[in-house]
C-alpha cells in the first residue's frame, strides 16, 4: 500500500465547460411524422370522412410528403404570403372557436391548452396535437373556421 496521497504534475484546467447545441429533446432538426388515429371522423364541417379518397390520397401525396422534406425548425420558420408571420404555429385552444371547444370536449380533449395549426392554403388548415416530432391530426379545416382570424 502506497502512503500518502497521489500527486499531480499539473492541476487539471477547469475552464472548460460542456456545451450543448441544442437540447436532446429538441425536434427542430427532425423531420415531420404524421399520425391519423386521434383524428376527428364525424364532424360535420371538419371531420376527415367527408373527404373522399382520391383527396385523402392528394392531400398525402401532395402536401404532407412536401412537409417531409423539411425540418420542424424549417416548417416553424415558413412565413406567409401577404402578411408577417408564421403559416403554421400553435393556437391557444381558448382562442379556438366556440364550436372548436365544445368538439374538443366532446373528444374528451379539452384537457389540451393549444393545438397546432399546419397551414395548406389559403384557408385550407390541418389541426393536431404536435408531440416530439409527431404531429397527431384532429381536424381538416377548408375554411379556416376552427380558428377565425379577426381581420
Amino acid at each position: 500500500m502506497a502512503k500518502g496521497k497521489p500527486k499531480w504534475q499539473q492541476e487539471p484546467k477547469s475552464d472548460k465547460q460542456v456545451k450543448i447545441q441544442a437540447s436532446p429533446e429538441s425536434t427542430d432538426k427532425q423531420t415531420p411524422a404524421w399520425q391519423f388515429h386521434k383524428r376527428d371522423r364525424d364532424h360535420g364541417k371538419w371531420g376527415w370522412d367527408k373527404l373522399s379518397a382520391q383527396d385523402f390520397c392528394d392531400l398525402l401525396h401532395s402536401q404532407l410528403a412536401n412537409f417531409e422534406t423539411m425540418t420542424w425548425a424549417e416548417i416553424l420558420r415558413a412565413v406567409g404570403d401577404k402578411r408577417e408571420g408564421n403559416m403554421h404555429h400553435n393556437v391557444a385552444v381558448d382562442r379556438c372557436s366556440k364550436d372548436a371547444q365544445k368538439r374538443l370536449a366532446e373528444l374528451n380533449a379539452d384537457d389540451l391548452d393549444e393545438i397546432f395549426s399546419l397551414r395548406l392554403g389559403n384557408k385550407h388548415r390541418l389541426y393536431g396535437v404536435k408531440e416530439g416530432r409527431v404531429l397527431r391530426f384532429i381536424w381538416h379545416d377548408t375554411e379556416h373556421s376552427v380558428y377565425e382570424v379577426k381581420k
